[in-house]
């Protein structure tokens, strides 16, 4: 039976941690006695990264890793960790401006975590991410984020799950009686068009999302030709409705599905119908990336998986309160506790209103109410509320939309 879904999150499977389940790699243990400490690789030696990741994510094409060096690794922050001057373990920074609400903010992707199999469960991961987190503080980054293999595995480090992902296995060609739309494949020309409408749609659907600018879609565009893939343009008639990513690896894939359904005769369903006869010569596909608060109709629920898909953590407090909201002004005394970043530890005075926030550390109170840096993500990404003695009525930066693959 076809059902009315809404989608609250989005995404697509990205380089998350390939440890086992076990988390212990992350954690100091007995093995870790005497392990380096790992360093950032000047840029010049970004090239050396690729091996590992060769090793451990062996699904991606060489083509991907031309990509990903050429237009990624050029200018992202890579810390790894060595023995007998091999890369044994690695994480990669990759810098994204962001809209937190009406504000922009740089921020750290938290990509390719990986470590080579003998090397793993020995503490070298654990010492890679607090060096990356504290290199993010000392940038002033409000937040960091990641897609996790495992939730468990970063929640020690004062991440926390802020967006779920919908995973739709489409079989068949979907008939839309009541829609006109069909696919077209983007020019480059066409590109400018496609960030002016993202900008338009993400605006009021997503809080927390990154700038779709024209810069951003011409680096997609390279990155989807490295997946065999592309992007659609969703047509009513000869004009542009909306647009869609995809990728044809080892299975069809589309992500970020995105129309304009207040115009007449565009729904997200005449979308997907229209994206299954273009692709029904692939079919099964996997389609991921609908607009959180999408209403689709003729979706069976057996079609539908998931998951975890982003995860975040508060990295300077100072920069993150900046960009908070409240309904009413507010003037709180915080003692924050943060177990990795030193920093964030302490007591600060904050202030609040509806047009912005302001965090300054002063001197111990006896009066100041404790909270530690999960809570506060927790109530900001609107995952629970915040307590009355912390201020209250705070607006949540949700839905949050941050599907980028790397």
């Amino acid at each position: 039976m076809s059902e009315h879904i809404m989608y609250a999150g989005a995404g697509q499977e990205a380089k998350g941690c390939p440890e086992s389940q076990d988390c212990s790699e992350f954690q100091d243990c007995p093995k870790s006695q005497g392990c380096p400490g790992g360093r950032e690789l000047p840029l010049g030696e970004h090239w050396r990264a690729r091996a590992l990741w060769e090793n451990v994510f062996s699904e991606d094409s060489a083509r991907f890793l031309d990509y990903y060096e050429a237009c990624v690794a050029d200018h992202n922050r890579i810390f790894a960790d060595e023995v007998n001057g091999e890369i044994v373990s690695m994480l990669h920074l990759n810098p994204y401006r962001i809209w937190m609400g009406k504000e922009q903010a740089d921020v750290s992707y938290i990509v390719a975590v990986a470590t080579r199999e003998e090397y793993r469960h020995q503490g070298r991961m654990g010492r890679l991410l607090r060096m990356a987190l504290g290199e993010c503080y000392r940038a002033k980054e409000p937040f960091a984020y990641l897609m996790p293999a495992s939730e468990k595995i970063y929640r020690p480090f004062g991440f926390r799950t802020a967006a779920y992902q919908d995973v739709l296995t489409l079989g068949s060609v979907m008939e839309d009686k009541n829609s006109r739309l069909h696919c077209v494949r983007a020019d480059h020309e066409q590109l400018l068009w496609i960030s002016e409408f993202a900008e338009k749609m993400f605006s009021g659907a997503c809080p927390v999302r990154a700038v779709r600018n024209l810069p951003y879609f011409e680096r997609i565009w390279k990155e989807q030709e490295a997946v065999n893939g592309g992007i659609l343009l969703f047509m009513l008639e000869d004009v542009p409705v909306g647009y869609c990513l995809t990728g044809l690896e080892d299975a069809a894939e589309v992500w970020e599905v995105a129309v304009d359904d207040s115009l007449p005769g565009v729904t997200c369903s005449g979308a997907l119908a229209a994206v299954t006869e273009y692709f029904k010569e692939q079919l099964p596909i996997k389609v991921s990336g609908i607009l959180p608060g999408t209403r689709m109709d003729g979706i069976n629920s057996r079609e539908i998986s998931w998951r975890p898909i982003t995860m975040v953590r508060i990295v300077c407090l100072e920069a993150f309160v900046k960009r908070l909201r409240f309904d009413r002004p507010i003037e709180a005394l915080w003692n924050v506790k943060d177990d990795i970043l030193p920093g964030n530890n302490g007591c600060f005075e904050v202030k609040i209103t509806p047009e912005g926030g302001c965090a300054r550390r002063v001197e111990k109170h006896r009066e100041a109410v404790q909270v530690t840096v999960e809570e506060l993500a927790e109530a900001a990404f609107g995952l629970r509320g915040l307590r009355p003695e912390l201020g209250g009525s705070l607006r949540a930066l949700r839905p949050l939309y941050l599907p980028e693959l790397v």
